[in-house]
């Protein structure tokens, strides 16, 4: 990495995650772990690279139980429908 990308994909994550925390938040859910890959181009910006799914976060629901991503996904369907 060069001087900076450190601190830079720090601060996307840190974004992320407060958007991911919000709008779980308004479903019920508590965003525990999150994970996302970032990259750059070769001007040197830059990308959220992972898809934002539940493959790449934990949650725990309102009574404190930490769905599996197959169950999360069906849960987070519920709740937008």
């Amino acid at each position: 990495m060069a001087e900076g990308q450190y601190q830079e994909g720090l601060d996307i994550l840190t974004k992320v995650g407060a958007v991911l925390r919000t709008e779980l938040a308004k479903m019920g859910l508590k965003l525990i772990d999150l994970k996302i890959e970032i990259g750059y181009d070769e001007n040197g910006k830059i990308y959220v690279v992972d898809e934002i799914t539940p493959d790449i976060w934990r949650v725990k629901d309102e009574n404190g139980n930490i769905p599996n991503q197959i169950d999360c996904a069906k849960l987070l369907l519920e709740k937008i429908n």
